[in-house]
C-alpha cells in the first residue's frame, strides 16, 4: 500500500506572489538609504578635498532626492497598495532605481583623478553598493537597471583615465555585472518559491479550517 502526500500547487507568477514581492521591493530597507547618504562624504573625503565640487555636489543632491523619492513611494504604497497594480508600483520603483544608479555611476568621474589607492577605494565602494542593493532579491529588472547605471559610469571613468591598468579594471567589471545578475536571478526565483509556498500553505490551512468547521456544524445538526 503506497501513501501519497498532497503538495500544494505553486504558481510562482500569481498576482498574490507579485504583490508579496512588490511589498518587499517598495518598502526596502531604510538602513540602506541612510548608509548611501553617508557614502558620498566618504567618497569625497577619499581624495582629501582634491575632488572639484562638480564631481561631488550634483550626484550628492541627486542621491538625496532619490532617497526621498523612495521614502515617498513607500509611504504612498503603504497608504493604498491597491491603487496601482504590482507591476505599476515596480515601474515607479525602477525610475528611482535608475536615478540612484546614475548618482553612484557619476562617482566614476572621481577615478579620473590621480591616485591608485584612491581609485581602488572608489571602485570597491561603488561595486559593494551593487551587491547591497535592496532590489537584488525581489526584482531582477529593477536591479539590472540600477547595476547598469552604476557600473557603466564607473567603467566610463576608468576608461577616461587613458591608463592601461584602469582600462583593464574597467573591462573586468563586465564579468562582475553578469555574475551579479545571475545571482540576483537565483535570489528572485528563490523568493518567488518561498512566497508561493507560504501562500499555498496558507490557503491549504484555511481550507482545512473551513472543512473542520463544516464537519462540526454537521455533527451538531445530527447530534
Amino acid at each position: 500500500m503506497t501513501e501519497t502526500t498532497a503538495k500544494p500547487a505553486l504558481d510562482l507568477h500569481s498576482d498574490a506572489v507579485e504583490r508579496a514581492l512588490t511589498d518587499h521591493l517598495v518598502h526596502g530597507r531604510i538602513v540602506i538609504r541612510i548608509v548611501q547618504q553617508v557614502l558620498w562624504p566618504i567618497l569625497a573625503a577619499i581624495y582629501g578635498g582634491r575632488a572639484p565640487l562638480w564631481m561631488v555636489v550634483p550626484p550628492a543632491i541627486l542621491l538625496l532626492l532619490c532617497s526621498l523619492g523612495f521614502i515617498w513611494l513607500s509611504s504612498s504604497y503603504r497608504r493604498d497598495p491597491d491603487r496601482l497594480s504590482p507591476h505599476a508600483w515596480q515601474r515607479r520603483h525602477r525610475v528611482f532605481a535608475a536615478l540612484n544608479g546614475v548618482a553612484f555611476g557619476y562617482a566614476g568621474f572621481l577615478v579620473t583623478l590621480p591616485g591608485d589607492a584612491e581609485r581602488f577605494a572608489v571602485c570597491f565602494i561603488i561595486l559593494m553598493i551593487g551587491v547591497a542593493a535592496p532590489s537584488r532579491a525581489f526584482n531582477l529588472f529593477n536591479y539590472a537597471v540600477l547595476l547598469a547605471m552604476t557600473t557603466l559610469g564607473l567603467m566610463a571613468g576608468l576608461i577616461a583615465t587613458g591608463e592601461l591598468i584602469p582600462i583593464i579594471i574597467a573591462f573586468s567589471i563586465a564579468p562582475y555585472f553578469v555574475v551579479a545578475l545571475f545571482s540576483s536571478r537565483a535570489q528572485v526565483h528563490a523568493q518567488r518559491q518561498q512566497m508561493a509556498l507560504a501562500l499555498a500553505h496558507e490557503a491549504l490551512s484555511r481550507r482545512h479550517s473551513d472543512a473542520l468547521a463544516e464537519a462540526d456544524a454537521t455533527r451538531e445538526r445530527f447530534a
